[in-house]
């Protein structure tokens, strides 16, 4: 920094050579400071129990989850900083896990915050490119099929007469405003009285969110939300098979639709007693859509921390995409609350992130999870539609 000094005291040709030998003091003399005084992270010196605690994810699940996810086994960032790809989820999940400062986590990982930042914002960007598909379009889950859908529907039929398959509803994120003024109005949300984003997500019965779209003005209703994602379009075209369709259940700020339902109005309810078992049936159904949501902000609470979401900023819209993804993948591996209410067995992680020939797909199942996973392989696309399994014994070593 002294030589840095000196070169500015002396005077220099052009301010932008100055300002590359700053960016490259912080990004590089920091980097070997950190690595000298607290040493570069590694994920195999650290213990099971912490690993589950700072990630969220088992410490033999979190290589797993780099592949299935195509993070390259080397990454190198805008900056010139090389390391091993899952180095750079490590470092994404610990960010996501709880709203620390990036300088209080120099120590664990041995970079500085201004390397932490540029890794997480690259490997954000990776994950983002190799599967943010996945919640922008029904069509993209290659899982989500006929079969999968009559699962959800006949699984929710003790609780109503109807088949239901999934459950839409609004999202939404607090932000911290910044100097920039101009977005005040349009990010206020009357309902919640808080400045926001918002999101419109699609959910399982086994938890999994399968569309999410945003984000949008906190000051934006539910209905216009739904209207503008082209979700429904979405419905008509991945839903209906021949004559027998599925439909996605809201609340009453949506319109009732051939493919989308609501709770009965009081008007509608009034002296029949079927509407009103119909609506009490929805009602506590509509709690475990609750489970799902909350399901982000637990295992991910910097999503949830406002006063660090700053909207002209940072990407929080990407942000909170790449935490859906990865919430999703959690659910893919231990469950849900929702999966184990409805018990309903959620996708292979392999499965659902699209990556049928993943070469460390150990997976210990029992004899129909295998034969499910068989099918899923056989219907890649140029399969033919049908086909039959035979009923053979799959073994995997874990």
């Amino acid at each position: 920094m002294e030589d840095i000094l000196d070169i500015d005291l002396l005077g220099s040709d052009s301010d932008d050579d100055l300002d590359d030998l700053l960016l490259y003091h912080v990004l590089n003399d920091n980097l070997g400071h950190r690595a000298d005084l607290y040493g570069r992270f590694s994920l195999n010196a650290i213990s099971e129990i912490e690993a589950k605690q700072s990630f969220r994810f088992e410490k033999r699940h979190i290589p797993r989850l780099a592949e299935a996810l195509n993070i390259p086994d080397e990454i190198t960032t805008r900056e010139n900083i090389t390391l091993t790809g899952v180095q750079a989820l490590c470092i994404l999940l610990r960010r996501l896990t709880y709203p620390n400062r990036l300088a209080d986590l120099e120590s664990f990982f041995g970079y500085s915050y201004a390397a932490l930042s540029s890794i997480i914002n690259t490997i954000t960007q990776i994950v983002m490119a190799n599967k943010g598909h996945l919640l922008q379009r029904l069509g993209n889950n290659a899982w989500l099929n006929e079969e999968k859908l009559r699962q959800y529907s006949e699984e929710l039929l003790w609780i109503m007469y109807g088949a239901l398959s999934m459950v839409p509803s609004g999202q939404y994120v607090g932000l911290q405003l910044t100097k920039d003024r101009s977005q005040k109005g349009r990010t206020y949300s009357g309902h919640k009285r808080v400045h926001c984003v918002k999101y419109q997500s699609l959910l399982c019965p086994d938890g999994i969110v399968v569309s999410l779209k945003g984000a949008y003005p906190g000051a934006r209703h539910d209905a216009g939300m739904f209207r503008e994602s082209g979700l429904y379009e979405e419905l008509e075209e991945f839903a209906v098979f021949g004559n027998r369709s599925y439909v996605i259940y809201g609340d009453q700020g949506y319109g009732l639709r051939q493919l989308l339902i609501r709770p009965f109005t009081q008007h509608e309810v009034a002296n029949n007693v079927n509407r009103q078992h119909f609506n009490n049936a929805m009602s506590s159904l509509r709690v475990s859509v609750e489970w799902g949501f909350n399901k982000i902000i637990k295992e991910f609470a910097f999503l949830d921390f406002k006063k660090n979401q700053k909207l002209l900023l940072q990407e929080v819209g990407t942000m909170y995409l790449v935490g859906m993804l990865l919430t999703n993948c959690h659910i893919c591996l231990y469950g849900s609350q929702q999966s184990s209410y409805f018990d309903i067995q959620p996708p292979v992680l392999e499965i659902y992130l699209g990556n049928y020939k993943c070469k460390n797909l150990n997976i210990k199942y029992c004899r129909v999870t295998c034969l499910t996973l068989l099918y899923a392989l056989l219907r890649e696309p140029g399969a033919k539609s049908t086909i039959r399994v035979l009923p053979i014994n799959f073994t995997y070593k874990v």
